[in-house]
């Protein structure tokens, strides 16, 4: 069980991300990381306690500024 973590769940504003939102939400910090503004806002307004990170997977830079609060 992953618990008390911060984790980058990429895609996670896709049907598989947010499953994996909606398992691990409650014992750990999500940072999202997704092209979708759009959902982005969706999902901030179903789960309150996350943070958005807006950018493609092959924009390396956006990843890794994503990637720097993980544990």
């Amino acid at each position: 069980m992953i618990e008390d973590k911060k984790i980058v769940i990429i895609g996670g504003t896709g049907a598989l991300g947010r499953t994996l939102i909606k398992r691990y939400y409650d014992e750990n910090k999500i940072i999202v990381f997704s092209r979708d503004e759009h959902k982005h806002v969706d999902l901030m307004k179903e789960y309150t306690n996350i943070k958005s990170h807006l950018g493609d997977i092959r924009d390396k830079d956006r990843l890794d500024r994503a990637m720097e609060e993980v544990d």
